[in-house]
């Protein structure tokens, strides 16, 4: 017969009182363990009490069988069929049928769980209850350590949590105000670069325009006289660079060697650099915008040596309206042969054709008559 272990209440479901629960528990079954292995030990030894019991009385019947004499045996031989077999077999039969019965085995069980139950009381009042007690006290104790434990280590952190917010802060407010400063100064220099750029940008269209000038292109030469702008230093560069050009014309004749010839209808040459006459000079080169510029400067200066009415004319609207500046410079040259104007200028165009408004008349009328 099997003892059920008593049931224990079943605690909250609270993580804690998990924990007792299943201490006490463990407790429990260990005490029932051991109360199993103590009944199995007593119903052995009361087996083997009824074992020895019924030897005892077979071993006192057997001496009593020896006890006597000879003639009690003769006379227990005679009656044995007719006494005491019967009576050995009626104590043997009792005694199987008192210790075999119901009764015994009820008593016997009945004593193994009073005393089972006895002790089970004994370990749960004297061992379990007390060692359960204790255990949820140091539950108890130990969960009331971790919480003040928690307690001091939260306020701890929310301290530590605290100052490294407000250094964070302040970390913060530094590196914000460096960073601000510092894209203060990246915009400073960065517009600082803008403008260097851009003003690199712009002597280097003062450059283009000046070697465009010296090849003769008349409007970038117009850029670097008119140049204007609010730095004075560009405007200084670009004044300077229309000198230079200038320097450059004075000094130079870009059309040495360069012939220029009129062909006859096979096209073959005609007449060849003088031989052309005034007039071929003026309509077929000078003013012929289609001709290559050197062969209007060519034109331009043969015309310095033909003092005639329709050449001095010729010459300032050639200074007033080609595109080319050497081919300007040239026909001032000529013009200054031919009237003894006296420029102040290597390009005193608007000078020369102010004079001849002036003056013409009376340089024509100076002409020989032809």
């Amino acid at each position: 017969m099997s003892v059920q272990p008593p049931v224990l209440p079943t605690p909250p479901n609270d993580p804690q009182q998990e924990i007792n629960r299943l201490s006490a528990e463990n407790l429990v079954l260990r005490q029932q363990m051991e109360f199993q292995r103590l009944f199995i030990d007593e119903r052995e030894k009361q087996a083997q009490t009824f074992k020895e019991h019924k030897e005892k009385v077979d071993s006192e019947i057997n001496k009593r069988l020896v006890g006597m004499t000879i003639l009690g045996l003769i006379i227990a031989a005679i009656g044995w069929w007719s006494s005491i077999q019967p009576v050995r077999k009626l104590v043997a039969d009792r005694l199987n049928k008192e210790f075999a019965s119901d009764k015994i085995k009820k008593t016997i069980s009945d004593s193994a769980q009073k005393a089972a139950a006895s002790q089970t009381k004994d370990l749960m009042e004297n061992i379990l209850n007390p060692a359960t007690r204790s255990a949820l006290t140091q539950i108890q104790q130990q969960k009331d350590a971790v919480a003040a434990s928690a307690a001091g280590l939260k306020v701890d952190v929310n301290q530590k949590i605290g100052v490294f917010q407000t250094t964070l802060d302040a970390q913060s407010k530094s590196e914000n105000a460096a960073l601000n400063q510092l894209r203060e100064e990246y915009t400073t220099e960065l517009d600082k670069l803008k403008d260097l750029v851009a003003y690199q940008e712009k002597l280097k269209e003062i450059q283009f325009w000046k070697g465009k000038a010296v090849d003769g292109d008349f409007e970038s030469f117009q850029k670097l006289v008119m140049y204007a702008s609010n730095d004075a230093a560009l405007n200084d560069n670009a004044h300077e660079m229309a000198l230079e050009t200038k320097v450059v014309y004075l000094n130079t004749d870009r059309t040495v060697g360069t012939d220029i010839w009129t062909t006859n209808p096979d096209g073959s040459k005609k007449d060849i650099n003088e031989k052309i006459s005034t007039a071929e000079l003026i309509y077929l080169f000078l003013n012929n915008r289609s001709q290559d510029w050197r062969f209007r400067v060519r034109a331009a200066k043969l015309l310095g040596s033909r003092r005639e009415r329709m050449t001095p004319g010729a010459l300032v609207q050639c200074m007033n309206y080609d595109p080319n500046l050497w081919v300007r410079r040239a026909a001032l040259d000529s013009f200054q042969l031919l009237t003894r104007f006296a420029p102040n200028d290597v390009f005193a165009f608007q000078d020369a054709s102010d004079w001849w408004t002036k003056n013409s008349d009376a340089y024509l009328n100076g002409l020989p008559k032809q």
